[in-house]
Order: C-alpha cells, then sequence, then structure tokens
C-alpha cells in the first residue's frame, strides 16, 4: 500500500489481516425484507418513516433479493453499521417511556 493509501502492485502486504469462517451454510431469505428509506428507516404503508424503527441485515433490504452468500454477509455488516450512525445520530426520544420487563418463566 502506497503512502496514499492505494494499493500497489504488489498487493496489501502489511498486516494485521483478519479472516471469517470457516462458516456454514444456511438457507436466509426475507422475501425482500421490510420498506425502508436512504437512512434504513423502517416505512409505513404511505411511505413515512417509522419513528425509532430501523431495520438492517436480511430485514432491511428494501425490496432487494441477494441470493449468494457473500452477498447476505456484505449485506448486513454494511447495513448494519449504516443503521447503527443512523440511530446514533437521531434525536432522542422524549415521548418514550420505561416498561417493566415481561416475567420469564
Amino acid at each position: 500500500m502506497t503512502d496514499d493509501g492505494a494499493v500497489s502492485a504488489e498487493g496489501i502486504t502489511d498486516g494485521p489481516f483478519y479472516a471469517l469462517g470457516p462458516m456454514q451454510a444456511y438457507v436466509t431469505l426475507a422475501d425482500a425484507g421490510l420498506a425502508v428509506d436512504t437512512e434504513l428507516r423502517v416505512t409505513d404503508a404511505d411511505g413515512e418513516p417509522i419513528p425509532g424503527l430501523w431495520a438492517a441485515g436480511s430485514t432491511g433490504q428494501g425490496g432487494l433479493q441477494l441470493l449468494n452468500h457473500g452477498l447476505h454477509i456484505g449485506w448486513a455488516m454494511i447495513s448494519g453499521r449504516l443503521a447503527g450512525r443512523h440511530v446514533a445520530q437521531a434525536q432522542n426520544r422524549l415521548d418514550l417511556k420505561p416498561v417493566e420487563p415481561a416475567p420469564v418463566s
């Protein structure tokens, strides 16, 4: 990698390097997920964002169907990061009230 961050003809030679795996393949399908806007906020039937509700991964595909394993993993990581950034930048919801935890039986 050159000083300006470009990859040189020799490729990337400096670590650290990380790898995911080995992974087991599973069938995952959310039939296009929930409707979302460009900030991954879930939208209602009129296309208006539902306050405080974001979606990521296969649930937040917004009508896309990603049919290969690598695409699902990539979208899950990217969309989760993007949704998390939007959540962190969102205004505090002063209308929310805490609820008692549900009993576990």
